[in-house]
């Protein structure tokens, strides 16, 4: 079966920003700042504010077979978003913050629960650096560096005799 692919675009009308709501509130527990529940009235207020891009802040929404599977939020130079538990593994968090960062304003910045050991290695792998902890929160910055899957260090081959 071939790996599902996470396409991203703007989200700019109710529908889309509606989708942000609910995947924002089943990823809630790992929010650095706010993990409260967005009710609609307030999802509505923040589409009324951010339904168009500027250059400081944009809503992004990503889907799997027009299915609404992640969000992401750039502001400034601040990257957040989060990913469906049943779209994790695929690959689709790397691909949602490559592109969050990419549209960030350098360096690209990013909170991190202490808690969240597999988000931080995949930031990690993306290029950030952990810069402060505030707490349970670990503040990462973006060097501008990448580490490629095929560029960590592989295992070394068993040593024995050469065939």
């Amino acid at each position: 079966m071939p790996k599902p692919i996470l396409s991203i675009h703007l989200a700019w009308t109710l529908r889309d920003f509606m989708a942000v709501r609910k995947i924002r509130n089943e990823c809630r527990t790992f929010m650095t700042r706010d993990q409260n529940y967005i009710s609609v009235a307030k999802q509505v207020g923040f589409w009324l504010r951010h339904r168009r891009p500027t250059a400081t802040y944009r809503v992004y929404l990503g889907t799997v077979e027009g299915r609404p599977a992640a969000y992401g939020i750039v502001q400034g130079h601040l990257v957040s978003g989060g990913l469906l538990r049943r779209y994790r593994g695929y690959g689709h968090g790397r691909t949602l913050f490559t592109r969050l960062t990419h549209q960030a304003a350098e360096p690209a910045l990013l909170e991190v629960l202490a808690s969240n050991v597999h988000a931080q290695s995949l930031y990690a792998s993306l290029g950030y650096v952990q810069y402060v902890q505030a707490g349970s929160v670990l503040k990462m910055r973006h060097t501008g560096r990448v580490v490629h899957p095929s560029k960590r260090k592989a295992k070394a081959p068993p040593q024995g005799k050469p065939r």
